[in-house]
């Protein structure tokens, strides 16, 4: 079973997206978030620059960027 890159790709987006709504689950949100980063600078033979893409990609949604 092969996965293409564009499906991780597609995946690890809407997993960083998609964030807790309330304020006590911030703490939470960073830090999810910042194993995500992690992991995706890890990887760069399936993401070469993905916090550029992610910054582009939701240039126009500052939440999403504040998380």
């Amino acid at each position: 079973m092969k996965i293409s890159t564009a499906k991780v790709k597609e995946t690890l987006m809407e997993k960083l997206a998609l964030g807790a709504p309330f304020l006590n689950q911030s703490v939470t949100n960073k830090l999810t978030s910042s194993l995500a980063m992690f992991a995706l600078c890890s990887m760069p033979d399936i993401w070469p620059e993905p916090i550029h893409d992610l910054a582009t990609t939701w240039s126009d949604q500052p939440e999403l960027l504040l998380r």
